[in-house]
């Protein structure tokens, strides 16, 4: 089974980074491309047949907000009883 991708549009000049060498490049308004990953602070795209990054400042130019971070696992943030001292 294939993953779910994303189909998005470019809606304004935006720059990317190439995956993996990080050359930037232009996304020029109109481009399709199709969301892969939306992890930590950045999109990973599919466009023209090349991965490429998007900083999630930037995740409005296909329509997003930036991606959320997960939250953190374990015992952070739970108030302690004085019981269980």
């Amino acid at each position: 089974m294939r993953p779910v991708r994303e189909s998005v549009v470019v809606t304004r000049p935006v720059t990317v980074e190439r995956i993996p060498d990080g050359t930037p490049l232009e996304l020029e308004p109109g481009t399709p491309a199709q969301v892969t990953q939306a992890l930590g602070s950045h999109f990973t795209l599919h466009v023209g047949g090349r991965l490429v990054r998007l900083d999630g400042s930037e995740a409005d130019a296909i329509g997003r907000g930036p991606p959320q971070e997960p939250a953190a696992q374990g015992g952070a943030g739970r108030a302690v009883s004085p019981s269980m001292c």
